[in-house]
């Protein structure tokens, strides 16, 4: 994408650096932007900006309002009469969701969770709450008598905050003019880009 945006359409790509600020000027974006290598601060004209920044809000002051759902998986070690060639979905959770396990390198993936989180995404931890309730819900399903978590992730999506639960709300990505150049991007699946 990056190098598309460079080879073909003139883009400046700059990498190890954040932008901490943006300030409409006339036809222009003024970005603050904090260069992590040198430590240098330094302000970057722009024509438009284009805001795919995750679960962070864009530094601006209207923006889309986002909402985290955070997702958590699980690697265990295959137990019991598990079926080490295929994929298994299961059908119900207590909360109305489905789940899976799948074989994945010599082990099993466990996932995934769908809740709303609030913690802060630059620390992504899996919730004690999140690892026991996909642990107990594979227990429901697939005789082991106990499962060590031998490793275990979290990744957000970040959704357009529309009310009602992260569950229930739209995957599809949603990409608004926010102000006259900024266009912001939410939603999505790992697959989109």
């Amino acid at each position: 994408v990056i190098k598309t945006a460079v080879r073909q359409f003139d883009a400046t790509a700059i990498n190890h650096a954040s932008v901490t600020s943006s300030t409409r000027l006339g036809e222009e974006w003024h970005l603050g932007v904090h260069d992590h290598l040198s430590g240098e601060d330094l302000t970057v004209r722009a024509r438009s900006v284009g805001a795919a920044t995750g679960p962070k809000a864009p530094p601006v002051d209207e923006h889309m309002k986002l909402r985290l759902s955070s997702g958590v998986h699980l690697v265990v070690d295959v137990a019991g009469d598990f079926p080490t060639d295929k994929g298994v979905l299961l059908p119900e959770t207590e909360d109305g969701r489905v789940m899976y396990v799948i074989p994945w390198v010599g082990k099993l993936l466990v996932g995934t969770t769908d809740v709303q989180f609030t913690g802060d995404p630059m620390e992504p931890k899996p919730s004690e709450e999140e690892v026991e309730y996909l642990i107990r819900h594979y227990h429901r399903y697939f005789d082991a008598p106990s499962t060590e978590v031998l490793s275990s992730w979290v990744g957000y999506r970040a959704l357009k905050d529309e009310g009602g639960s992260t569950a229930q709300a739209s995957r599809e990505s949603v990409i608004d003019e926010i102000r006259p150049g900024f266009v912001q991007v939410a939603g999505g699946k790992l697959t989109t880009y």
